[in-house]
């Protein structure tokens, strides 16, 4: 090949060199570029010639509750944030997410994202335990204390972190749902499921605040268990508040914030905040526990690692064995072949039902919502009630799984103030749009947070 030449280019007159052909190409490169970079943009992928230091995110505005100037020493936010575990990250669930899964972008988002809203007290789901020290180091910097807790081998788990100079940290519960007996209610699987109960002491009034945080299970037919998970978190709670105050001789105001992977309709949101399954929530209760569950084999979840490889390679996808029934997050683990009846169903919804009468109703700090955001309202508003219509936007399932309670034993000493507003679908841009994506959020959960004042 003569020098010069480059592949099979054909070779230009000189003399067809003008100025304005010059111009036409360079058009031409520009555009072919730009679509180019389109595509790649709309695959969730930055050209490294495009690539810069991530710093921008999507902000979100507090919208008033109560406008009463009130004491502003009494008044402090809390925050509930499921920050997705990098550990959990799959390609095969954020097919279109690019670059935006990584670490090294989502981290310094999230630091951004914490000192922008600067939460008082913050409670987090999907911490990766292995991240720990990184959040510890960085929360500390900015004035914060911190716990974690999460199952015995479990890569993630939760966190609650407070500002020292308003809270003091007096004790710590963490509750395994695995080992947990509700009595007279089934066991249909073991899920590595927890909770985390942090007690605290407010700097200004000396009240005691009992933050109880958890991250139930998720699987589309688990809401029998992610219910009854709810119970005993609650149960735990109430019994902690009562054994304190009974000690203390004083009234300690309990919150319960976190990731309950159900929506508003579904029996965590409705035993917690009604104490009566209606008729839309007892099917799906009756539903998952005639459901049989099963446990993935060794050589279908070694088919799923191949597969994922392969897609991250680029390379022909392997055969895979004949499928079995899903079950969820991978951590699932059935106890026997249980089978259970509508007629047993029924009187196990009842037997569950009666557990959360035992215990004070929840308030939904967010349950007017769409009072002071009316154009959230989403139909049918008996079924969505009148909290946001989503705290989670991902590739395959968008919805309201989020949620921060106060007991309604305390609901004279807590006034809600302003909540943090959350987005509209339509705010979501085009598809593909599922979180985590560069220069909007850093997960495909939003964080909720409430300001509230002790009166």
């Amino acid at each position: 090949m003569a020098k010069g030449n480059k592949g099979n280019k054909r070779s230009i007159n000189p003399a067809d060199l003008t100025p304005e052909y010059i111009a036409e190409q360079r058009a031409l490169r520009e555009e072919r570029k730009k679509k180019k970079l389109e595509e790649a943009l709309a695959r969730g992928e930055i050209p490294e010639s495009e690539k810069k230091e991530p710093t921008a995110f999507l902000t979100r505005e507090m919208v008033y509750v109560n406008t009463d100037a009130g004491s502003k020493d009494h008044i402090f936010t809390i925050m509930t944030y499921n920050t997705l575990g990098q550990t959990l990250i799959r390609r095969k669930l954020f097919p279109e997410n690019g670059d935006a899964l990584k670490w090294k972008w989502r981290s310094t988002i999230l630091q951004k994202e914490v000192t922008h809203y600067n939460p008082t007290i913050m409670v987090c789901q999907e911490v990766d335990a292995e991240k720990y020290n990184w959040w510890n180091e960085f929360l500390s910097k900015h004035g914060y204390d911190s716990v974690f807790s999460t199952y015995e081998g479990k890569n993630h788990g939760l966190m609650c972190a407070w500002k020292k100079d308003m809270f003091e940290f007096e004790n710590k519960q963490a509750i395994e749902y695995d080992h947990v007996i509700m009595e007279n209610l089934p066991v249909q699987f073991k899920t590595r499921n927890t909770g985390l109960i942090v007690q605290l002491k407010h700097a200004v009034t000396a009240k005691t605040i009992i933050v109880a945080t958890t991250h139930l299970f998720w699987h589309p037919m688990g809401s029998f268990e992610r219910t009854k998970q709810t119970a005993m978190l609650l149960r735990a709670s109430q019994k902690y508040v009562e054994d304190l105050d009974a000690e203390k001789g004083t009234k300690s105001i309990l919150v319960v914030a976190g990731d309950f992977n159900s929506t508003p309709w579904d029996g965590p949101y409705v035993g917690a905040t009604m104490h009566k399954f209606d008729e839309i929530t007892r099917p799906i209760l009756s539903a998952s526990l005639q459901y049989k569950f099963t446990r993935k084999s060794k050589e279908q979840k070694a088919a799923e690692a191949a597969k994922a490889d392969a897609i991250a390679k680029g390379e022909p996808l392997p055969e895979e064995p004949e499928p079995e029934e899903d079950e969820g997050d991978g951590e699932l683990e059935a106890l026997g072949d249980v089978v259970i009846s509508e007629e047993d169903a029924e009187a196990h919804i009842q037997t569950l039902e009666n557990e959360f009468r035992k215990l004070p109703v929840l308030n939904s700090l967010y349950g007017s919502y769409t009072d002071v955001v009316p154009e959230a309202s989403k139909e049918p508003v008996g079924k969505h009630k009148k909290e946001p219509r989503f705290s989670n936007w991902a590739h395959a399932w968008r919805g309201l799984l989020d949620y921060i309670f106060v007991s309604s034993n305390n609901s004279d000493e807590v006034q809600v103030k302003s909540l943090l507003k959350m987005p509209l679908e339509e705010d979501m841009g085009p598809e593909p749009s599922g979180q985590p994506r560069i220069d909007m959020y850093p997960s495909d959960h939003l964080a909720i947070m409430a300001e509230v004042e002790l009166k």
